[in-house]
């Protein structure tokens, strides 16, 4: 095998870091659930993922949890996406970790 084709197979099969992570959730504004994130969509991603956990630990931490109706800015169902928006195991449990969470579709 030459290396060029052994390097394709390790990449292939390798995990792959992510390019950068964002805290998603949703807040309740103008009676709907309206979707955002922390970095804005606009900015680049935060390269770390212990800071971008840490974030949503804060915010979660900071926020009422929403029993009954939900009232104008509560924010429910933080958690930590990657650059494609899908949802990243928080790094201490190896598990998907959904914060202050909500029955809410997403």
């Amino acid at each position: 095998m030459e290396v060029k084709e052994a390097v394709r197979l390790i990449g292939e099969g390798w995990v792959q870091r992510k390019k950068g992570y964002r805290v998603h959730f949703q807040r309740w504004v103008t009676n709907e659930w309206v979707t955002d994130y922390v970095p804005d969509l606009k900015e680049n991603p935060w390269t770390s993922e212990i800071s971008t956990w840490e974030l949503a630990r804060r915010l979660a931490a900071s926020v009422r949890p929403v029993d009954g109706n939900p009232q104008e800015g509560d924010i429910v169902n933080i958690r930590v996406v990657d650059e494609n928006g899908n949802p990243v195991k928080f790094y201490g449990t190896g598990q998907f970790t959904t914060m202050n969470a909500y029955n809410v579709a997403y």
